[in-house]
Parts: structure tokens; C-alpha cells; sequence
């Protein structure tokens, strides 16, 4: 949805609703709810953030630490990839997903997926999932920027000061920060997160 918002004098941030939860624009629904989206595998790690929390900065984290720890992995696996898609794929954006199953192991994969549709495959729980926080401050912020410079998906044309009433509220594309990291603290499906 998007527009105008009378209710903060200005335009709305453009986003996708799944259940009553908002997403990034470019998410697949039937990838956001598909709990059988790849084939979990013992050494797979998924990443997942509130959009603008650190995402990339700790999937090069978890990339590097496999690398160090793996030497003898070919050079074309993905993991070598200075290609980020390539690399980490997004598996609730349906270009990031094909052939994901046939991509070697290990395998780090990403998601801003709401707790309540985290890909994990129900057979599967001790997949690896690491959950990043930050400061809501400095993802605000991020969030804004991110915003403007992606204009054509965001439809944002808004100030600052009304952009935090939207973040504050939840309209943003991954709605609100605090109920989305809420969910992970709380894990109520027991699944095996490192914080």
C-alpha cells in the first residue's frame, strides 16, 4: 500500500501486507510462507534481520568464518562469490531462490521474514539461525535513507520528522521493530536461535 497519510500530513512508505504483517515490496508471498522453501541441511545458517539491523554487514561475517574454516572448498562455490545474491540468497525473493537446493554446502541464506513465518521446515528446527538486532535509533535512520535512495520501490516522498511516525506505528516495510524482534526473543517454536 501507498499514498497519502493524513494521519502524518504526508506520504505513506510503500510495502507489502502477508498476514497482517509488512514486508519489503519485493517479497514473494508464497516464499514468505512457504516453510519448504529449500532443503534444510546440517550446516546451513540463516540470517535473518528487521531490515537495515546489520544484515550484510554479519552475512559477510558468517561468510568469512566458513571460508576460514573451509580452505578447501572449490573456488566457484558460492560462498567465494563476491556477488551477494550469488553468495547469500534472499530466500523470500523469487530470482535469490532458484537452484537454491542445488548450490553446495555449506550454505548462509538471509531473510526479513517475521518470526511467525521463518522458513524453517517444521522436520527441521536445529537449523542455525542467528537473529541481529540494533539500535532502533540507528535502524530509523538507515530505514529513512534506505528509503530515499531507493525511491521507485518505497514511493516515499516524505520528511524525516513524518517517516518516524510511520517507523514508530509499524508502516514501514517490515512493520513494526518491535513486535519483529519480539517474536525471535520470545521463540516460541524452540528453534535453535544465537542472538
Amino acid at each position: 500500500s501507498s499514498g497519502i497519510n493524513a494521519e502524518y500530513g504526508g506520504y505513506t512508505i510503500r510495502h507489502a501486507v502477508i498476514d497482517d504483517l509488512s514486508y519489503p515490496v519485493i517479497v514473494s508471498e508464497n516464499l514468505v510462507k512457504n516453510k519448504n522453501v529449500f532443503t534444510a541441511r546440517e550446516d546451513g545458517v540463516m540470517v535473518v534481520t528487521y531490515p537495515r539491523s546489520g544484515t550484510t554487514w554479519t552475512l559477510d561475517i558468517v561468510r568469512y568464518i566458513h571460508l576460514a574454516q573451509r580452505p578447501a572448498l572449490p573456488p566457484n562455490h558460492p560462498l567465494r562469490s563476491e556477488n551477494e545474491v550469488t553468495a547469500v540468497p534472499w530466500i523470500n525473493r523469487g530470482k535469490d531462490v532458484i537452484g537454491i537446493d542445488e548450490k553446495e554446502s555449506p550454505r548462509v541464506m538471509k531473510s526479513h521474514n517475521h518470526y511467525i513465518h521463518l522458513n524453517v521446515p517444521e522436520d527441521f528446527k536445529q537449523l542455525r539461525v542467528i537473529h541481529v538486532m540494533r539500535n532502533p535509533k540507528d535502524v530509523l535512520c538507515s530505514l529513512y535513507h534506505h528509503c530515499l535512495s531507493h525511491a521507485p520501490a518505497f514511493d516515499y516522498q516524505g520528511t524525516f520528522e513524518e517517516f518516524v511516525g510511520h517507523f514508530m506505528k509499524g508502516h514501514v516495510a517490515a512493520g513494526n521493530y518491535w513486535d519483529f524482534n519480539l517474536g525471535f526473543l520470545e521463540n516460541k517454536e524452540g528453534y535453535n536461535i544465537l542472538y
